[in-house]
C-alpha cells in the first residue's frame, strides 16, 4: 500500500496532488493527475480500478484527458498522444462508469465490457466513483483487479442541506435541551454517546474509501496493490488512522517514480505471484505442518458442514405400534396438552 502525493508535468516542478474540488477544476492539476494514473496503470498487469470523488470530477477528467490542446500545453511536446491515448495503449481499454440515469450504457454493461476486455486483451482500466455501483457489492477477483488507485477523499458536499442538517442534528443530540423540540417539557436529554457532526462527516467519507480499497485481494491466493493518490496521506499522516485497520500499518509514502518501480517488482515473477504459491502457513510466519499431517488423505465421504438451502424431502420414520393401553394413555396426554395450549384456564 503506497501513498503518493505529487506528480510532475514534463519540464515543470512537481505538483501537489491534493484532490479537492477546487484543484480538480484546474487544467495543470488534471494533466498531472492523468500523468500519475498513466504511470501507475502501466506498471500493473490485468485490471485497474481508479476511484474518483464524484461523477462530475470523473467526466471532467475524462474530457480533459482526451483534449489534445491540454497535452500540447502541459505535455512538454510529447508525441505519444493524449493522456487518454496513453491509457488505452497501456491497458488496452478504458471504461467509464455511467451515471445510471438511463443513459446509453448501464452499470452492468460497463462492468461486462471491462471484464471482457481483460479476458481478450489482458488488461483494462475502469474509471469509477466512490459510493457508485462499481465500488460496492461487486467482487473483482484475480486479474479483474490487480491495482486500485484511490484519488482524493470522498467527503460529501459540505454545502448540501441534508449533510448540514445531519451534522447539526448530531451536535444537538449531544447538547440536549430544547433544540430538538422533544423530550419531557420540550427538553431532550443530552446523549454523549452520539458522535459529533464533524466525526460523522469524516467517517462517512472514509467508509466509502475503505469500500473502494476492499475491491482488491478477494481470496487467500489473490494478490494486488493499493495506491492512495492524495497529498493528505503523505503530508498529514493523521488521515491514515481512518483507513481500515487491516491495511493501515502497511501504508508507506513514496514518490510517483518509486511507486511505479515497486509495482513492477511486486507483480514480477519473483514477487506476489511467487508469494501466493507458497503454503499459507509459511506466508503468515507459522510453522509448517508435519509431514505426517500433510500426507493424510482427505475424507472424501465426509459431508460438508453446510446447511442446505432447501430442506430434503425426507418422510418421517414409522413409529412402532404400541399396545392399546399405551396408545390410549398417549392420546389422553396429548389431548390434555393440546387443551392446555389453546385454553389457558
Amino acid at each position: 500500500v503506497r501513498a503518493v502525493g505529487a506528480a510532475a508535468c514534463v519540464g515543470r516542478p512537481p505538483l501537489s496532488l491534493e484532490a479537492k474540488s477546487a484543484n480538480l477544476k484546474k487544467d495543470d492539476f488534471k494533466f498531472a493527475l492523468g500523468e500519475a494514473v498513466v504511470r501507475l496503470a502501466g506498471s500493473a498487469p490485468g485490471g485497474v480500478l481508479v476511484f474518483l470523488p464524484s461523477y462530475n470530477a470523473l467526466h471532467q477528467l475524462a474530457r480533459a484527458w482526451r483534449d489534445a490542446r491540454l497535452n500540447q500545453r502541459y505535455g512538454g511536446g510529447q508525441t505519444q498522444g493524449t493522456v487518454w491515448d496513453r491509457l488505452v495503449k497501456a491497458k488496452g481499454a478504458v471504461i467509464v462508469e455511467p451515471r445510471g440515469d438511463g443513459g446509453a450504457t448501464t452499470h452492468d454493461e460497463a462492468i461486462a465490457s471491462y471484464k471482457r476486455a481483460i479476458a481478450t486483451k489482458g488488461g483494462a482500466l475502469l474509471l469509477c466513483v466512490y459510493r457508485g455501483k462499481c465500488s460496492e457489492g461487486i467482487s473483482y477477483n484475480d486479474d479483474a483487479c490487480r491495482l486500485v488507485v484511490c484519488v482524493g477523499i470522498p467527503y460529501s458536499p459540505a454545502f448540501d442541506h441534508l449533510v448540514a442538517r445531519k451534522k447539526a442534528y448530531n451536535d444537538a443530540k449531544i447538547r440536549g435541551g430544547a433544540a430538538l423540540g422533544c423530550g419531557r417539557g420540550g427538553q431532550a436529554p443530552a446523549d454523549t454517546k452520539v458522535m459529533t457532526g464533524q466525526t460523522w462527516y469524516t467517517m462517512q467519507a472514509f467508509r466509502a474509501l475503505n469500500q473502494a480499497l476492499g475491491r482488491c485481494v478477494r481470496h487467500l491466493n489473490d494478490y494486488g496493490a493499493l495506491v492512495l493518490l492524495d497529498a493528505r496521506f503523505v503530508d498529514e499522516p493523521a488521515h491514515r488512522r481512518h483507513v481500515a485497520a487491516w491495511i493501515r500499518d502497511a501504508i508507506e509514502s513514496a514518490s510517483l517514480g518509486e511507486c511505479a518501480r515497486e509495482l513492477r517488482a511486486h507483480f514480477g515473477p519473483s514477487g506476489a505471484p511467487a508469494f501466493v504459491r507458497r503454503d499459507y502457513r509459511e506466508r503468515m510466519g507459522l510453522k509448517p505442518l508435519p509431514l505426517s499431517q500433510k500426507d493424510v488423505k482427505p475424507n472424501v465421504d465426509a459431508k460438508p458442514d453446510v446447511k442446505p438451502d432447501v430442506k430434503p424431502d425426507v418422510k418421517p420414520a414409522k413409529v412402532a405400534k404400541t399396545s392399546a393401553a399405551s396408545a390410549s394413555a398417549s392420546a389422553s396426554a396429548g389431548g390434555a396438552a393440546a387443551a392446555a395450549r389453546f385454553w389457558p384456564f
